[in-house]
């Protein structure tokens, strides 16, 4: 009877022991499979997203066309400075062909100052309406993966151009490592173009 009992807890010992090895193993598999975290490299979606190259190409259609804009003034302007030095200087003629020459340069520069700031604003809200895609096409897939938290990570480009570029880096720069699967950032770019087309 001692005997069977022995065997008995023997079987039920190695039994334990291989269960919780396999556990383990399966416990790290599973980690991998599933995980609680996952990161994004925002720089990566905004060179890489077929949505945020069409939303720069808009942009830069843009600066096309108000340095087209800018030329043509210019243009105006030196056929302005060219009809006056065919005018006798201080006449009649050259002082109109003077004050419409300063009219103009005082319309180009407003111009050239209000198409900077149009630019600019039409930058910043592609920019924005990409980091609300960006947000939500996060939201959606960490839901789906069931996912707790998203960190951004940032690509770190050493030697550093300069000592308060390496300093800025290192106050932003918040996740030194993540494994390869947690990173999502094929995913996020994938939905957000897939609803951008």
């Amino acid at each position: 009877m001692n005997k069977k009992i022995f065997t008995v807890s023997i079987m039920v010992l190695v039994s334990f022991a291989v269960g919780i090895i396999a556990s383990r193993a399966g416990g790290e598999d599973a980690s991998k499979a599933k995980s609680n975290i996952a990161v994004v490299s925002i720089p990566r979606i905004m060179a890489e997203s077929k949505y945020a190259e069409s939303m720069q190409k808009d942009v830069m259609a843009q600066k096309e066309t108000s340095l087209g804009e800018l030329e043509k003034l210019k243009a105006q302007m030196d056929a302005v400075k060219a009809d006056m030095d065919t005018r006798k200087r201080d006449s009649e003629d050259y002082l109109k062909l003077k004050h419409d020459l300063l009219q103009q340069k005082a319309v180009a520069e407003s111009q050239k100052e209000f198409l900077q700031e149009e630019l600019m604003l039409m930058n910043k809200q592609a920019m924005e309406r990409l980091y609300a895609q960006i947000i939500e096409s996060v939201k959606q897939i960490a839901e789906a993966k069931g996912v707790e938290l998203v960190l951004d990570i940032d690509e770190v480009q050493l030697p550093s151009p300069s000592v308060s570029e390496l300093t800025m880096m290192i106050q932003t720069h918040k996740v030194l490592y993540s494994a390869s699967y947690l990173d999502i950032t094929d995913e996020v770019i994938k939905v957000i173009d897939s609803n951008n087309k």
